[in-house]
């Protein structure tokens, strides 16, 4: 899929597959937080209500743990994807991958201002801003922006590759963020949760075929 360098000594490649195990981690565990508590969580609807807003009320530390610990997941990838794909276009994706990740920390970290219905009998919508949810903004935006300039400039590299499969893959996963995240139209709720779900689905694929790369010496 990637054309990944050769010459890695032992003791790195271990550790760059655990790196990457990571990222493999991250998007199951992001859906099965995200799903789980979608039916778990009474009076949440996914196409209603930000996925969040389920960092409120009594058990939002449940969702707070998910954007965290998927986050730090998510950078420990981007550190194992700069690894395996050394230089030039992949040390970039791997950073932005990071970028990724610690876009999501911040996201768990400082919790969305209060929002419409949802957790029942919780506060009304904030009138302004504060200063936690401008915070809670500027992480979304570094987890979404930059996954997708991850995934259209891996999707590049893959195509200058020959990787016609893995170009594919990355390029659609790409645009369909972005359009998803980008456009102005209704239903953003559940574009912004489809977008976030597919951006870690991604990284997961992309994980697990750098991880068999990596472990037969760089073959695509």
């Amino acid at each position: 899929m990637f054309p990944v360098p050769h010459g890695s000594r032992d003791a790195e490649s271990v550790t760059t597959r655990r790196l990457l195990a990571c990222g493999v981690v991250a998007g199951p565990l992001f859906l099965a937080a995200l799903l789980g508590q979608a039916l778990w969580r009474p009076g949440f609807e996914l196409g209603v209500h930000a996925i969040s807003l389920l960092s409120r009320g009594d058990h939002g530390w449940t969702q707070i743990a998910t954007f965290v610990t998927t986050g730090l997941l998510v950078a420990a990838a981007g550190v194992g994807v700069r690894a395996t794909l050394a230089g030039g276009t992949g040390t970039a994706a791997g950073w932005l991958i990071t970028t990724m990740g610690v876009g999501l920390v911040v996201t768990g970290v400082f919790v969305v201002d209060p929002g419409i219905g949802f957790p029942p009998g919780g506060p009304p919508p904030a009138s302004t801003l504060s200063w936690r949810g401008a915070l809670h903004d500027v992480g979304t935006a570094l987890a979404l922006n930059g996954g997708v300039a991850a995934a259209l400039l891996l999707g590049w590299r893959a195509a200058r590759a020959g990787a016609r499969a893995g170009a594919a893959g990355c390029l659609l996963s790409g645009v369909a963020v972005a359009t998803l995240a980008w456009w102005s139209g209704p239903g953003v709720p559940l574009r912004v949760t489809v977008a976030a779900s597919v951006l870690t689905v991604w990284l997961t694929a992309v994980s697990v075929v750098l991880r068999r790369q990596q472990r037969h010496g760089g073959e695509r």
